[in-house]
């Protein structure tokens, strides 16, 4: 029995509010997964701008160094020193001269710059180097540490294998991930010194605290979670505004359609795989009312398919009759008109045969020349009035159709086109078993509209045809090397209507289109018709 004629009463949720949960449900993940992939995204964003300032910071401190006076530094103090550049394995280190062992001028007015540099920046470490004496050796030459850190600081001239900073010697800025040593963690960003050769001299390095970081990520945290908010707040008036507009049209529907609605005929849920759910809500409603319309539609479909289908029956029926004439025409033709021709030929013959030559006259006043020529005049003209007869019964229905393959019928007319148009044709063609009279008829029609439009529209000089099956179908197709443009193809058009139209009587397809020069049409039909 229909739920729907159930007397009990069932409590009402109305599809607004159904909306407007689902709505929710479905915000709040995404509001979350939105949050994450911000989150991510800003982190993200916010290192890059971070490495992109550190790569600039170092950037520009190189571009402060006086390059020759670090170079002329260098090598002075290398001449004057045999402990400059030191050897790997020793370790260079003067107590008494202090942490920079050198009174080298050159020295001192270096280490007045690295001193006016750092206090910008008192937190960040900034170094200079040189190559050392080895791969993954450099020397050192001034650390900011002197001022803040000297114990901790790098000595003059020291020796040190550090392969990063050996390998920022080979001419690009150069940022590493951070990470942690004794000292604490770090992000430290090297930078090539070029000289005003473009050769490298040494570098520079800076050394940043990685708790730059952490106040990143807090400082995205505290944004973040005051983005989450807000859009946790603009998806529920979202939804609630859905949930509105959807639920007020539903309404207006279902008001509309209960008005179409002209009988109380009530059906299943099951009926349509519809499963009622515990509250009665306007969606009931509108499924009783649609359904009502429904079964109006079907009864109307399906009289359509009953019309169609006498429609289709009807223009078989008118096929076949027109063949039907066609093939008595094409018999009268040929056995009543030819043999009446041929029997009048024969009879003129005979009369000629008989008329006196020019040499024995009936008289010496009859001049029957005239006479005879006019005779044998008639003569001619009954042998191609026969030819026409001919002619014509054969288009209008080929004796090969009835004693023979259609394949020999499509290959005879090719060599007759060909003949009668002086356009090449080349025929490929295979037996066909099995061909209904109907479908080899068909297939015929097709053949002669499709070169007939060839000859008339396409100013073509070849022509390719192919007749295959391909399993149960048979398959015929016309091409050519004419005109392919909508000029030619709208005044084929007519012509290949009516042979689609004959083809899906048969169960069958016509498909025609332009191609790269040419035109192509192709036609396929069942052998047997379910």
């Amino acid at each position: 029995m229909d739920s729907l004629q159930v007397k009990k009463k069932r409590p009402t949720l109305s599809v607004r509010n159904r909306i407007w949960v689902m709505f929710v449900l479905v915000f709040l993940p995404a509001n979350s997964i939105a949050y994450y992939l911000y989150y991510r995204y800003t982190v993200q964003n916010e290192l890059k701008l971070l490495t992109t300032d550190l790569s600039n910071h170092v950037a520009g401190i190189a571009a402060t160094i006086d390059i020759e006076t670090f170079k002329a530094l260098y090598q002075e103090e290398a001449a004057s020193n045999l402990n400059c550049p030191p050897k790997p394995g020793t370790a260079f280190s003067d107590e008494s001269n202090g942490y920079f062992p050198t009174d080298n001028l050159l020295f001192h007015k270096h280490m007045g710059w690295l001193k006016t540099i750092s206090q910008f920046d008192l937190s960040r470490s900034i170094y200079t180097y040189i190559p050392g004496p080895e791969p993954g050796y450099v020397i050192m030459i001034s650390s900011s540490w002197y001022y803040t850190n000297p114990e901790e600081s790098f000595k003059f001239c020291q020796l040190y294998e550090a392969p990063t900073l050996y390998k920022s010697l080979f001419g690009r800025i150069d940022v590493w991930e951070p990470y942690h040593d004794e000292y604490g963690d770090w992000i430290s960003t090297y930078a090539p010194l070029f000289d005003a050769d473009g050769v490298v001299v040494g570098g520079v390095g800076v050394d940043v605290p990685a708790s730059l970081i952490v106040n990143i990520e807090r400082g995205l945290q505290v944004r973040s979670i005051i983005v989450l908010f807000a859009t946790v707040l603009f998806s529920f008036f979202i939804a609630y505004a859905l949930s509105e507009a959807i639920s007020k049209r539903l309404v207006q529907l279902t008001r509309l359609t209960s008005n179409v609605q002209d009988s109380a005929s009530v059906v299943d849920f099951s009926d349509y795989g519809i499963k009622r759910g515990w509250w009665h809500d306007e969606i009931e409603t509108l499924f009783d009312s649609v359904r009502s319309m429904m079964l109006r539609l079907k009864k109307q479909a399906d009289d359509l398919e009953k019309s169609r289908s006498e429609m289709q029956e009807l223009a078989r029926g008118v096929i076949r009759a027109q063949e039907n004439e066609r093939k008595y025409i094409s018999r009268e033709l040929h056995s009543e008109a030819g043999q009446l021709l041929t029997m009048m030929k024969s009879t003129l013959a005979d009369i000629l045969d008989e008329f006196p030559s020019d040499e024995k006259p009936l008289s010496k006043t009859f001049d029957h020349g005239p006479f005879r020529d006019r005779m044998e005049h008639a003569s001619q003209q009954i042998e191609e009035t026969l030819g026409v007869v001919r002619a014509l019964s054969h288009q209008m229905r080929p004796s090969l159709l009835d004693v023979g393959d259609v394949n020999i019928a499509l290959s005879g007319y090719c060599s007759e086109f060909a003949q009668q148009q002086k356009i090449e044709v080349t025929y490929e063609g295979n037996l066909i078993p099995n061909m209904t009279e109907e479908l080899a008829v068909s297939f015929y029609r097709f053949l002669q509209e499709a070169l007939t439009n060839t000859s008339k529209h396409a100013s073509a000089t070849h022509v390719w045809v192919r007749a295959h099956m391909d399993g149960d179908w048979a398959q015929l197709s016309v091409e050519d090397n004419g005109r392919g443009d909508q000029s030619a193809n709208s005044a084929r058009g007519i012509g290949v209507a009516g042979l689609k139209e004959r083809f899906f009587l048969l169960g069958g397809k016509v498909e025609a289109r332009s191609i790269a020069g040419g035109y192509l049409i192709h036609a396929r039909a069942p052998l047997k018709r379910e």
